[in-house]
């Protein structure tokens, strides 16, 4: 069931970057959510088409979670989104190697700017997380 939720809440990301969800779709994902979900996106395509190995938009969000709410951000995503962590990245880095093929690769993807896209979505889902005033109840 976890896995099933994890798909579908990642479809509806998938749908909000493409522009093509409509607001009522994309109003039940936290910005918290979707913040992670962007750091994976960027730290993914760091990884697979400039060969950085380092999580650094990962390492930020985490950060600035056990800074702002005392949990980290992979516990978040366990705890209350009620997800295992390691099938929901492996959902988003899939559906990303899913992405890279249409667009006809790295360079492609980078000619096309999907790279500047992904950095947008990461820092406004970053602003508006700071921003937020949302604290995690137990």
């Amino acid at each position: 069931m976890r896995k099933i939720k994890g798909v579908l809440l990642f479809g509806l990301f998938c749908l909000v970057f493409a522009g093509t969800a409509s607001a009522d779709e994309t109003a039940e994902i936290p910005p918290q959510q979707v913040l992670i979900e962007a750091a994976i996106q960027n730290d993914w395509f760091s990884k697979r088409c400039r060969g950085v190995s380092i999580n650094k938009y990962f390492n930020e969000v985490n950060r600035l979670y056990i800074e702002r709410y005392g949990i980290s951000a992979h516990n978040y995503i366990e705890r209350f989104q009620e997800l295992e962590f390691a099938g929901y990245k492996e959902t988003i880095e899939l559906a990303m190697q899913r992405r890279l093929i249409e667009l006809g690769g790295c360079q492609a993807a980078k000619r096309q700017d999907w790279d500047r896209a992904l950095k947008n979505t990461y820092k406004a889902a970053l602003k508006k997380v700071e921003t937020s005033n949302w604290f995690p109840e137990p």
